[in-house]
């Protein structure tokens, strides 16, 4: 989950000028990488959210519903 987020909020984010568009790549990667742990976890951004397509904002929701889940955590 953590690469397939990863990947798919870079390839839809790369080309928007609002959100990781200006980012050098190391620094929108490292970015998107953000975007896909957080929305399972603690809720934060370093994009702002408002700027992200829709599609994108469809697959944060997804991880964020995923990440909300009991069965969606593993136990350590």
């Amino acid at each position: 989950m953590l690469a397939g987020g990863t990947l798919t909020i870079y390839l839809l984010e790369r080309a928007n000028p609002r959100t990781l568009g200006p980012l050098p790549a190391g620094e929108a990667a490292l970015a998107a990488w953000f975007q896909a742990v957080s929305p399972r976890t603690a809720g934060f951004n370093t994009i702002d959210v408002g700027a992200m397509l829709p599609v994108s904002l469809f697959v944060t929701m997804v991880l964020m519903f995923i990440g909300a889940s009991p069965g969606g955590r593993v136990a350590v």
